[in-house]
C-alpha cells in the first residue's frame, strides 16, 4: 500500500529534473539505497516535490507529471481505511486482497478520481468503474448503501441497454466540465455537479417515457455523485472482479492455486475468506478481461494451443503462473500483414483477430497489477514489450496501413507456444 516513508525524503529541491535526478552529494551506495530499496519512497518523494514546484510556478512542469504527482500524493490518503475496504471488498467475494490492491493501484494509484471521458467509457473514482458496472453492483448492495448513494427503487433490465449505457453520462460530464472554475478536469468532485436536473440532460438521452427518464437520471446522478468515493468504488470493483471470475474464467481454474489448510505459513494482518495463491493466475485473468474483454481467454487458450476439453481440465491451469499469462498475452494470435492485427483461434474453433496495441497494454497492465504488490528487490514477472513500449499502428483515412507498429520479433512468431516453453 503506498505510503510516506518513515524516514525523511531525498532533497531534490536542487536537482534540476525532480522526474528523474537525484542530488550529486549522493554516494554510490546511497544510489544504490534510493534506486532499490527505498525506490517507491523514491517515487513519493519525487511526486511532493513536483507538486511543490508547481505550487510556486504554475505550468512550469508538464501536465502529465503534475497530474501523476498528484495521483500518487492523492493515493497515500487514509491508507488504513483504504485497506480496511479492500479487506471488506475481497472477503466478501472470496478474492485475494493482493489482486484487488494491485488492480485500484493499476488504475489510479489508489486515489479518487472524477470523472473522465475515457473514449466514451467515462470511468471514476479509484478503481475507474462505469455506469453500467456501479449499476450491477449496487443492485447487489444491501439496502443501508442503497440509501447512501441514492438508489432508485429496482426495475428489471435498469443495468443494461436499451435503458443504460455509458454514453448517458456524457452530458453530466460536460456539465461538471463547465464549472470545474480551473481546477483540472481530474479533480472533478460531486460538488462540481451539483444543482444539475434532469431538464438540463435529458436532451442528451435517448427517446424513452418520463419514468425511463427519470430513471435514468437517478441511476446516472448516483454514480457521478458517489463514484469518486473509495468507499463505494473499492467494493463495487471487487463485485466485477468477482463476476467475472465466476462467470469468464474457465472454471477448472477456480480450484487450483490454492493452499491447503495450513498451507499459507505468514502471518496474515486480516484473515482472509480465500485459499487462492496471492496472485492466482485465473483472478488476473479476470482482471485482464476487466480491460481487454472476454476474448482474452481465447487469446491465451490459442497461445497455450488448448482446445475446450484441454481448457476444462484442472491440470492445465495448476502451473500456469502469473509470467505465463503475461507470456500468453503478448505473444498469443499470429500476425496478419495484411490486417496488421493478430489472428486467432477461439476455443470453439472460429477465427478472431484483436491489435497488437491492445495485446501489448493487457499485459504490461497484469504485469504492473503484479509488480505493485511485490515486495522492493524482487522481480516477480515483467511485461515483454520492447524499449518502443506499447504504440498504435499508423493507418491513413482510408484504413491502408501506413507504418505498423508490431515489432519485427512479434511478426515472425508462430503466435503459439512451442515445444519446451512455458
Amino acid at each position: 500500500m503506498p505510503q510516506m516513508p518513515p524516514y525523511p525524503c531525498l532533497d531534490l529541491t536542487t536537482v534540476q529534473n525532480p522526474t528523474r535526478d537525484l542530488p550529486s552529494s549522493l554516494t554510490p551506495d546511497e544510489v544504490t539505497l534510493w534506486t532499490r530499496d527505498r525506490k517507491r519512497a523514491l517515487v513519493l518523494c519525487r511526486a511532493q516535490e513536483i507538486l511543490r514546484r508547481e505550487s510556486l510556478h504554475p505550468g512550469g512542469i508538464d501536465p502529465g507529471w503534475v497530474e501523476a504527482s498528484w495521483m500518487r500524493m492523492e493515493g497515500i490518503k487514509e491508507t488504513d481505511e483504504k485497506i480496511a475496504a479492500i479487506y471488506e471488498g475481497t472477503n466478501l467475494n472470496q478474492m485475494p486482497p493482493q489482486i484487488l490492491l494491485g488492480a485500484l493501484m493499476q488504475e489510479s494509484m489508489m486515489a479518487d478520481l472524477g470523472i473522465s471521458s475515457d473514449g466514451g467509457n467515462y470511468s471514476c473514482g479509484i478503481a475507474q468503474l462505469n455506469v453500467l458496472e456501479w449499476c450491477l453492483w449496487a443492485e447487489h448492495a444491501d439496502q443501508d448503501i442503497k440509501n447512501q448513494i441514492g438508489w432508485p427503487a429496482r426495475r428489471a433490465g435498469m443495468c443494461s441497454a436499451p435503458l443504460l449505457s455509458t454514453k448517458l453520462v456524457e452530458p453530466f460530464f460536460k456539465y461538471g466540465l463547465a464549472h470545474l472554475n480551473g481546477v483540472p478536469a481530474y479533480k472533478m468532485k460531486p460538488k462540481h455537479l451539483e444543482g444539475i436536473r434532469l431538464a438540463d440532460v435529458i436532451g442528451s438521452f435517448p427517446a424513452g417515457s418520463s419514468k425511463d427518464q427519470k430513471l435514468r437520471f437517478e441511476i446516472v446522478q448516483s454514480f457521478v455523485k458517489n463514484c469518486s468515493s473509495y468507499r463505494f468504488s473499492i467494493p463495487a470493483k471487487a463485485h466485477v472482479l468477482k463476476a467475472i471470475f465466476d462467470h469468464e474464467i474457465p472454471s477448472a481454474f477456480h480450484d487450483v492455486q490454492t493452499y491447503t489448510s495450513g498451507g499459507f505459513e505468514r502471518p496474515c494482518r486480516i484473515q482472509s475468506t480465500t485459499n487462492a495463491y496471492p496472485l492466482h493466475s485465473g483472478w488476473l485473468l479476470a482482471d485482464a478481461i476487466y480491460n481487454a474483454g472476454p476474448r482474452i481467454v481465447d487469446v491465451v487458450a490459442h497461445y497455450r494451443k488448448l482446445d475446450r476439453a484441454a481448457a476444462s481440465n484442472p491440470t492445465t491451469w495448476t502451473e500456469f503462473y502469473p509470467q505465463d499469462l503475461v507470456s500468453a498475452l503478448y505473444w498469443g494470435g499470429k500476425y496478419n500483414r495484411k490486417t496488421d492485427r493478430l489472428d486467432s483461434i477461439d476455443l470453439d474453433g472460429n477465427p478472431f483477430s484483436m491489435t497488437w496495441f491492445k495485446s501489448c497494454i493487457v499485459q504490461r497492465h497484469v504485469a504492473r497489477v503484479v509488480q505493485y504488490v511485490t515486495l522492493p528487490g524482487y522481480d516477480l514477472v515483467r511485461s515483454l514489450e520492447d524499449k518502443n513500449g506499447c504504440a498504435k499502428s499508423t493507418f491513413d483515412s482510408e484504413g491502408h496501413l501506413i507504418k505498423s507498429s508490431v515489432p519485427l520479433e512479434r511478426q515472425r512468431s508462430s503466435g503459439q507456444i512451442s515445444a519446451g516453453s512455458r
